[in-house]
């Protein structure tokens, strides 16, 4: 764990790390030259287990991070964040699996916010293929909820990007994806706190500038250099902002259809994992434009992309809202 200036939700987060049902660990903090009485706070638990380390001065959270991981040498090195929560059998339950299943280097779980959005749980995929894929559009590793083989770590020389001040989780899990073995335990174990202070919400610009940086690197090697509109496109795919139209939904598509072609002649993805997700996109992406009527319903299913049978409800929400909205429609 590192912590700067993180007072107000420090306690919660150390006690949910010590209280744990699991209890042979050693809990390595790095207080970046913080300012407030975060010190003082970790000072006040007489709990051996807690290892606290000083920087001189701020760092910044990337290098305490990696500061955290030369420090660390156990057989297993899991990741805190100062104003999360761990739930008590977490640890447990991580150590659990990656002691039966040796083959996977990473494992993270579903989280639950807390904050200012309570109660939203962020279902991650466990399949570490899904993973691979999704990580090409966003981050879909919670990265407060992961433990690592330290084998993984020390043998690949594994450390997080320096330059990067931002988003360098995202960067992490992508540099390793290739190498490593990923698995999401489908159970929440954190509770993830979104509150005004973090750095998702106050520098949300900064950090959206280096995640397209991360996806046109992953781009890149399917030989795609994404023009500005393409990566706007890309973007909205996950976040739904861009106002609706026919020629954003047509375009859209265009550009998953393309991805889709360049993963075809080098194979980097699962090609069945790929069209199944990109579907799935397809169909949140026409769901989320259902403003258009039964255009959006013949244009889903017309499409290249609608080449697996996706086993939920979503059609059905689909079908039902575009057809009310092409009711409304008529009756104007």
């Amino acid at each position: 764990m590192s912590i700067y200036n993180g007072e107000r939700y420090l306690k919660e987060s150390i006690e949910s790390i010590i209280n744990q049902t699991f209890k042979d660990f050693e809990f390595i903090i790095i207080d970046d030259g913080s300012t407030d009485k975060s010190n003082q706070i970790i000072n006040s638990y007489n709990d051996s287990r807690i290892k606290l380390l000083e920087n001189n001065k701020n760092i910044g959270l990337t290098k305490s991070l990696n500061k955290g991981l030369e420090l660390c040498k156990g057989e297993f090195i899991a990741r805190m964040d100062a104003d999360d929560i761990s739930l008590p059998i977490r640890l447990e339950k991580q150590v659990n699996y990656m002691e039966k299943n040796k083959n996977i280097d990473v494992c993270g779980s579903w989280s639950m916010t807390i904050g200012k959005r309570v109660g939203e749980i962020r279902k991650y995929p466990s399949n570490h293929e899904e993973i691979r894929c999704q990580l090409l559009l966003h981050n879909i590793m919670c990265h407060s909820s992961v433990i690592i083989r330290e084998k993984s770590i020390s043998e690949g020389n594994i450390r997080y990007n320096p330059s990067l001040l931002y988003a360098q989780d995202f960067d992490f899990f992508v540099r390793m994806i290739n190498d490593y073995r990923f698995y999401n335990i489908p159970e929440v174990l954190i509770r993830y706190r979104i509150h005004d202070n973090q750095i998702a919400e106050k520098r949300t610009n900064e950090q959206n500038l280096i995640a397209n940086s991360i996806i046109k690197d992953q781009l890149k090697k399917l030989s795609i250099n994404p023009s500005k509109e393409e990566l706007e496109l890309h973007n909205n795919l996950i976040e739904l902002k861009i106002n609706q139209s026919k020629d954003l939904i047509l375009k859209s598509e265009k550009w998953l259809l393309k991805i889709i072609k360049n993963n075809d002649k080098v194979n980097i993805y699962d090609n069945k994992t790929l069209k199944l997700y990109f579907n799935y996109i397809w169909l949140r992406l026409c769901n989320a434009y259902a403003g258009l009527g039964l255009w959006s319903v013949k244009t889903y299913f017309k499409s290249d992309l609608n080449n697996y049978y996706l086993n939920n409800y979503s059609y059905l929400k689909f079908i039902g809202k575009s057809i009310v909205k092409w009711s409304k429609i008529k009756k104007l």
